[in-house]
């Protein structure tokens, strides 16, 4: 980046209160203890923050000029005062993106963004040079860090867009104004500020606000809220299925290991070719997917698509497996969680060729009024698949144990908890060779603390 002071004025509508307007400046922080010499500290203020207080230290590591919104002592760089910060970083974004002629990815959904976007970018990187976000940087303040990132060397950016709330997603994509969209699937997750699924889906869609012929929609098929918007958009749109209504024929999938698909994707040229998934559970087949259509619209050949999806590998607290002693099968899904994902992870660890299957599930939250009901209806869930042991965690994930026994699960089976050193307990004394045990729920619940717990008891026990 080479920006002038007077250039950041312009894009945002500051007034320079201070210093030298033709400064250049290399990057913009809004982080005072990772600033590094030449960029511009934007001081944002948020609930628990307010990063006026953090200029001296800004400062003191090498920032070369300011942007602020309250007054402040003299100092001898640039000092640039705005109405609100958050806003002037989204226009500085918005202003530094319009400076490149790249391509642009974004995606978006209640679940699968951040592995979508990973295998997006897999996929992609076989023949270009591409920028994605850094780990899960997709909200207000990550997408625009993500977006100075950008250089006159990046062909693609694959750009993961977050929101809680309407008007967010709309913001993001003005910003970045991509030209293929992606919708990994519509569910519950911020249901308590959106209300409900309709309002979720009128945030996802925001997604397209910017979009016209030229541009593509990729959307999941089998989504009961996407699969009939294809004379909705203003766009061309691809539909991905592993029902046989996708735009790519999706054959024979199946399990080929403890947990990992496979399938065969043909393409419309008639390229075929056998995929094999490095990361777990049914629903990344559709995430897959996804990549595999980005892929044929950004010319990738299908034997490329193959090497990138197959060079993704499970990720920590997403569907992490590995086995702890003595042979026992951990599945740390401990990142966050939604009825959506919930279900996936489920369908996991029912996959896995164990002799006893144990789900360890967390409150669900930011559900809003419909929370009862989703964890009741989580419950019925686990009954019907057969899990063969419950341990829940929290107030809310009682309901998940009342659904499961109301749905014939025995009783002997279900055991409630408060606490993640109550369910520690449990497992610590309960669980033996052969066990397969799923760990999820939101991350408010920091239900990685029993993961952490269960492998430290593993090298405990291998050390012994």
């Amino acid at each position: 980046m080479k920006l002038t002071v007077s250039e950041v004025i312009e894009a945002t509508g500051g007034r320079l209160i201070a210093g030298d307007k033709w400064r250049i400046i290399n990057g913009v922080s809004t982080d005072s203890r990772t600033v590094k010499p030449g960029q511009l500290f934007i001081a944002l203020t948020g609930e628990r923050y307010d990063g006026h207080d953090f200029i001296y230290s800004a400062v003191t590591n090498g920032a070369s000029a300011v942007m602020l919104s309250k007054d402040t002592a003299d100092w001898d760089i640039p000092i640039i005062k705005v109405e609100d910060t958050l806003e002037a970083l989204k226009r500085l974004a918005a202003y530094y993106r319009r400076m490149f002629h790249l391509t642009v990815i974004a995606i978006t959904g209640s679940s699968g963004k951040t592995t979508t976007k990973e295998f997006i970018y897999a996929v992609l990187s076989q023949k270009y040079n591409v920028l994605k976000n850094r780990g899960n940087l997709n909200n207000q303040i990550g997408l625009p860090l993500t977006v100075f990132d950008m250089n006159p060397h990046h062909q693609y950016a694959v750009l993961e867009m977050g929101m809680s709330a309407l008007g967010e997603i709309h913001d993001l994509a003005d910003i970045a104004r991509p030209h293929i969209g992606v919708i990994t699937n519509i569910g519950l997750s911020h249901v308590e500020k959106l209300g409900d699924q309709q309002n979720i889906l009128r945030a996802k869609l925001e997604l397209f606000d910017f979009f016209g012929d030229n541009d593509v929609a990729v959307l999941n098929g089998d989504d009961p809220l996407l699969c009939t918007l294809h004379s909705v958009l203003p766009c061309r749109v691809l539909y991905f299925s592993t029902r046989g209504k996708g735009d790519i024929k999706v054959l024979n999938i199946r399990l080929y290991k403890n947990g990992y698909y496979c399938y065969t994707a043909v393409l419309p040229d008639g390229q075929r070719e056998d995929i094999y998934l490095n990361i777990a559970g049914f629903h990344n087949v559709y995430n897959s997917l996804a990549a595999v259509l980005v892929g044929m619209e950004a010319n990738v050949q299908l034997k490329q698509i193959k090497a990138g999806i197959e060079s993704l590998y499970d990720t920590p607290q997403r569907l992490k497996m590995f086995e702890i002693y003595p042979d026992i099968q951990l599945i740390d899904d401990t990142y966050n969680a939604n009825p959506d994902s919930m279900r996936a992870a489920i369908e996991v660890l029912c996959d896995l060729d164990s002799a006893r299957k144990i789900a360890v599930l967390g409150d669900m939250l930011e559900l809003g009024g419909m929370a009862e009901t989703a964890h009741t209806e989580l419950g019925h869930a686990v009954a019907q698949k057969g899990i063969d042991v419950l341990v829940t965690v929290g107030r809310m994930a009682h309901y998940i144990a009342d659904g499961a026994e109301a749905s014939g699960m025995d009783a002997h089976n279900i055991y409630r908890f408060n606490s993640n050193d109550d369910a520690i307990s449990w497992l610590d004394e309960h669980i033996t060779h052969g066990d397969a045990i799923l760990i999820k729920g939101s991350h408010g619940m920091h239900m990685d603390e029993i993961v952490k717990y269960l492998q430290e008891h593993d090298e405990g026990a291998k050390n012994a």
